[in-house]
């Protein structure tokens, strides 16, 4: 059994298949996990933080940071991989409420985009977000 630190409980099941591990560069923060019925059972795990190339902590200054303030910031960068409201509020050490405004924020601005799954709010980053950060190397 592998027991991996996921947004939603769930169980994935190899059925014999194996598990291809894949390195990801847009996992920021956790695993995710790729399962088609009829392909091998795929799950993409984060790279280390000092590969990024989006990591605020470079010589030249954080560009984004500077534009949106270090919160709203670090949510565009965590919301690349898709992230509930309720896992960017422990990522990024803040109240849920204070995620919601922020992600409110970065939706209004099309940095974002947010899609309802039963009780939990899921944002992703949008094509614009992702040129806003690959602007800022």
């Amino acid at each position: 059994m592998l027991a991996v630190d996921y947004p939603h409980d769930r169980d994935l099941r190899l059925d014999g298949r194996g598990l291809v591990l894949i390195p990801c560069y847009f996992a920021l923060h956790h695993p995710v996990a790729l399962a088609d019925p009829r392909l091998r059972p795929v799950l993409a795990f984060p790279i280390r933080t000092e590969s990024r190339l989006l990591s605020g902590g470079r010589a030249g200054g954080d560009h984004v940071t500077a534009l949106l303030g270090a919160t709203r910031a670090s949510i565009l960068r965590s919301v690349v991989g898709g992230s509930t409201t309720t896992r960017l509020a422990k990522q990024v050490g803040v109240a849920p409420a204070t995620v919601s405004h922020h992600t409110g924020v970065l939706r209004d601005a099309g940095l974002i985009a947010t899609e309802r799954e039963e009780n939990f709010a899921r944002h992703l980053i949008t094509p614009l977000g992702l040129r806003v950060l690959a602007a800022d190397r």
